[in-house]
């Protein structure tokens, strides 16, 4: 297993199964944590929108005296950003409780603040696209041949997160090469609508035999084996185009 971040996506599990419980809905594809990401900053604490014309500062959690709260910048536009700042500070509540005591000292409208890319941040990113795309939602949606289109606008999720969400996938659970499991993302994320059944990824993605969700006593090597026997059936991964269109739409 490659996982980097465990922690992040056990406790992005147990936030999925809250969701889940409180607003049910008739299928896993059906699944979307977007509507629910504000109602859940409320209940850890105190939540509020403000337009920070820094355009480094999406997001910012902390914890001072008055207790636990979340500014989200009003001035993102797209959705799917506001979405995944959402999850990601609802991630630092549940996993840094030390950087947001220590984050009341942080002047985010200084506008020569920069936040710091380090491994918090990361495992921060890493519980937001487990929660927004879910390892059974994911499965669901692809088994369904949803679109990527269709995928963005319910689960709300951006077409780079998703992206590196198949690829992550792939490695971790199906046990795809990583060189392989980019191709066959590329390849779903850059295909036009019409084509979408061309996709490899999605045409064999119902004979793939995924281990966590389908326990069995096969070893990871044979899981491995199978599944490459599975896509090189249809295709040569190698014949997939590097680059058909660009990946994320502007």
């Amino acid at each position: 297993m490659t996982i980097k971040y465990p922690k992040a996506i056990k406790v992005a599990e147990k936030v999925e199964e809250i969701i889940k419980d409180e607003f049910p809905m008739r299928s896993l594809a059906d699944y979307t944590a977007q509507p629910n990401l504000e109602w859940l900053l409320n209940k850890v604490g105190s939540y509020f929108e403000y337009p920070i014309r820094n355009k480094f500062i999406l997001g910012h959690s902390m914890i001072d005296n008055l207790g636990e709260s979340t500014m989200i910048n009003k001035n993102i536009e797209d959705p799917a950003r506001k979405a995944f700042t959402q999850a990601h500070e609802l991630g630092h509540h549940f996993l840094h409780p030390k950087l947001l005591r220590n984050n009341r000292k942080v002047n985010i409208l200084d506008q020569n603040y920069k936040p710091e890319k380090n491994s918090v941040e990361s495992e921060a990113n890493c519980f937001a696209a487990n929660l927004l795309m879910p390892d059974d939602v994911l499965y669901s949606v692809l088994y369904e041949k949803k679109s990527r289109k269709s995928i963005k606008e319910l689960q709300c999720i951006s077409y780079e997160a998703l992206y590196y969400r198949i690829i992550d996938y792939l490695v971790d659970r199906v046990f795809i090469p990583k060189n392989m499991a980019i191709k066959l993302s590329k390849d779903y994320i850059t295909s036009l609508p019409g084509l979408l059944n061309q996709c490899t990824l999605v045409r064999v993605w119902k004979k793939l035999r995924i281990l966590n969700l389908n326990p069995n006593s096969c070893k990871q090597k044979e899981i491995e084996t199978y599944n490459l026997n599975q896509i090189n059936n249809y295709e040569n991964i190698e014949d997939i185009q590097e680059k058909k269109e660009e990946i994320y739409d502007k």
